[in-house]
């Protein structure tokens, strides 16, 4: 292993292998038994650097840590040279994840804020994969989620299936943490719902929100802002989500049975403020729309409701819902 003035030399190899290998970005450290080895070129300081990590555990402040159990984490990292005194920016780094086993995803519940409207539901296991390039503080690459039988609680239901999320990352700064997540999916298939009182009818439910614009800010809790594109079997999570209390209103269960219907919405996550804005569902003669800003424990928002002549509308004021069934329209138009 030779140096000239900081920079490693040609014909430099190292080997390592130990207890305690550990690697971190964006806040989030990867630590456990591990392996080093690679070098540097015969005649110039070209070098190539392979890390493993196997029995990984990933922490990050404010959460619990992570633990992955699978074939393990590898990182490459190669370059022109490699300065000790430098940052490492001249090496592009790539990260391989196979499928590995998160026991169960709660333990990223407090990337979300405090009482949010969704959340993660204990008993969720899944498999997590990911491929990342970094390039200096740049980051870019792609990471999935697949569960098949992970709960979210949506209002006071609970929809527990198979579940997937596919993470895009085009554009990261790992300095600041901030990374664009634009074509990002989330979605279940073939879901079940769950109430306080147990199992409620209906058929599996399937669903995909599909990111059309989205930020991320890694930090506990995170703070996210993204616009997507949603499809679903029926409109029950977003009834769940602004209607919780349909039940007296007997024919408004006609809005559940309303099948493939598509829209969009916004949602924001920021601190202890959670915003979803700009809900605009339709199909088969149904439209709804709603907003809701949950901020330090208070809710409120509004939402409505048509499917052919029938309309239905709610405002929601701390946490309390106020019906209208006549002239439910120009009602929630006032309300903005």
């Amino acid at each position: 292993f030779t140096l000239e003035h900081g920079t490693v030399g040609p014909n430099s190899n190292i080997s390592w292998e130990g207890e305690e290998l550990l690697a971190s970005a964006a806040g989030f450290t990867a630590r456990w038994k591990g392996s080093l080895s690679g070098g540097t070129g015969a005649g110039d300081t070209s070098i190539a650097l392979a890390f493993h990590w196997s029995d990984i555990t990933v922490d990050r402040e404010g959460l619990h840590p992570i633990s992955l159990d699978g074939p393990g984490l590898t990182a490459t990292a190669a370059g022109p040279r490699l300065d000790l005194a430098s940052d490492g920016g001249e090496l592009t780094v790539t990260l391989d994840l196979p499928d590995s086993k998160i026991k169960d995803l709660t333990v990223l519940g407090r990337l979300l804020p405090p009482k949010a409207p969704l959340t993660i539901r204990p008993g969720s296991p899944a498999l997590i994969r990911a491929h990342l390039v970094l390039q200096g503080p740049s980051a870019k690459g792609e990471l999935s989620i697949d569960g098949g039988q992970v709960g979210v609680g949506v209002g006071d239901q609970t929809l527990r299936g198979g579940f997937y999320a596919e993470v895009k990352v085009k554009e990261g700064d790992l300095q600041s943490g901030d990374f664009d997540i634009s074509g990002t999916s989330v979605g279940f298939r073939g879901a079940a719902f769950s109430g306080p009182g147990g199992p409620t009818k209906g058929d599996p439910w399937s669903g995909e929100a599909l990111v059309s614009e989205g930020s991320l800010h890694t930090k506990v809790p995170g703070d996210l802002k993204v616009k997507v594109k949603l499809k679903m079997t029926d409109t029950r999570p977003v009834v769940a989500l602004f209607a919780a209390n349909y039940k007296p209103v007997g024919w408004f269960k006609g809005f559940l049975d309303i099948k493939d219907v598509a829209g969009g919405a916004g949602l924001a996550m920021e601190g202890t403020t959670t915003v979803i804005d700009g809900v605009d569902i339709q199909g088969n003669g149904l439209q709804m729309q709603g907003r809701m800003r949950l901020k330090g424990g208070r809710l409120d928002g509004a939402f409505y409701a048509q499917i052919h002549h029938l309309s239905a509308a709610v405002s929601i004021e701390n946490g309390k819902r106020h019906w209208k069934l006549i002239n439910a329209r120009k009602w929630y138009d006032a309300l903005h």
